[in-house]
């Protein structure tokens, strides 16, 4: 099946942060599908409802994305409304392009707000280290 983005609404962007300092913060990434829809029968787009929150834990900082995200398909919308409406899950590759594309928009909109609320990136960023068995030349 194949899945074409079409479009993206964001409807509440909401962060907040704690001036608490001490413990380790981690963070933690959560995309969520709150709802499925059918846009445009003609075209095949369906309309997925999302939430994405960063949470930095212990209870210190929020960084909470909601909207909808637009993908035109070629497959069964029947179907995939079926499978949603009785179980609030999605075919497993329905599922894995839109949590996929949440991962992807949310860490591109919440990196911003994170450095904005002096927050840790939303991700780890590669460091190169020393290494420890490195020969010194000498000349």
């Amino acid at each position: 099946m194949k899945l074409t983005g079409m479009g993206l609404v964001f409807k509440s962007i909401k962060a907040w942060r704690k001036d608490e300092s001490g413990d380790m913060i981690k963070v933690n990434l959560k995309p969520e599908i709150t709802g499925v829809r059918i846009v445009s029968q003609e075209r095949k787009v369906l309309g997925f409802e999302f939430a994405f929150s960063v949470n930095y834990d212990p209870e210190r900082a929020l960084i909470r994305h909601e909207g909808e995200m637009y993908l035109q398909t070629d497959g069964d919308m029947k179907a995939i409304m079926d499978e949603w409406n009785k179980s609030k899950q999605l075919p497993e590759e329905v599922e894995l392009v839109v949590t996929n594309s949440l991962y992807s928009i949310g860490l591109a909109k919440s990196t911003p707000i994170s450095l904005d609320l002096d927050l840790p990136l939303p991700f780890q960023v590669p460091m190169k280290r020393p290494s420890e068995t490195r020969s010194k030349y000498i000349a």
